[in-house]
């Protein structure tokens, strides 16, 4: 099976994300929950939310790690410029 590369456009401004919450409903359905910029910035705080709205859902958490530039980004040619 081949693996997708392509990205996927969003509408949404992700300055100033510091994380980011994957969500999988009870119903199958999967969803993505900034956390910073502008959306709220308390981490439990989104959890307990997400719990409540999506009951029996399971979550996973992205959080940008200090180091990420240097370690993912540099190494690729990005420039600190490029960094969201």
């Amino acid at each position: 099976m081949d693996k997708r590369q392509n990205a996927i456009a969003s509408p949404f401004d992700f300055s100033n994300v510091f994380a980011m919450l994957i969500i999988e409903t009870a119903d199958g359905k999967r969803l993505i929950r900034p956390i910073g910029g502008e959306w709220e910035n308390g981490i439990n705080d989104s959890i307990e939310s997400i719990a409540t709205e999506y009951p029996n859902c399971k979550m996973g958490i992205f959080e940008r790690r200090f180091d990420g530039g240097r370690k993912y980004f540099a190494p690729n040619g990005i420039g600190r410029a490029q960094l969201i």
